[in-house]
């Protein structure tokens, strides 16, 4: 675990490997500012060797086994990991409606480089997505 313990809040779903001797762990974690980590979705293959191996099989720090669903031809399982244009103009318009520049420009009336981190850092929470399964919101 990361030292500001963002990673408690992390999603995680099993499905089976090859072998009965171990299993995949998907983890859908959010972005964090304390320790800058990024979201991000990964699996991982667990087996006898793994440290917290009783823990996951007693079902520990686990959400759930990982639901595939019928695709057309297929089964599988879709992850969103970021906005679409009209949820991302959402997100951050408040950012920008009515800011008032003073403080943030060069001479010339233009925004520095420090300005734009300002504003760049105060929009950067509201831009992330946890990565999530698809609902209804998102049809």
């Amino acid at each position: 675990m990361c030292e500001c313990g963002c990673v408690e809040s992390d999603l995680r779903y099993t499905f089976p490997a090859t072998s009965k001797e171990s299993f995949y762990l998907l983890t859908l974690s959010g972005g964090c500012v304390g320790c800058d980590a990024s979201p991000g979705v990964t699996i991982e293959l667990i087996d006898k060797s793994n440290v917290l191996w009783d823990e996951y099989k007693r079902g520990e720090f686990i959400d759930g086994k990982l639901k595939f669903e019928k695709w057309p031809d297929s089964k599988g399982v879709a992850i969103i990991t970021g906005f679409r244009k009209h949820e991302f103009v959402k997100a951050l318009t408040s950012h920008l409606t009515g800011t008032s520049w003073d403080g943030l420009t060069d001479r010339d009336g233009k925004v520095d480089e420090i300005g734009a981190e300002v504003v760049l850092e105060e929009m950067y929470l509201d831009s992330l997505v946890k990565p999530h399964f698809p609902t209804k919101q998102d049809t």
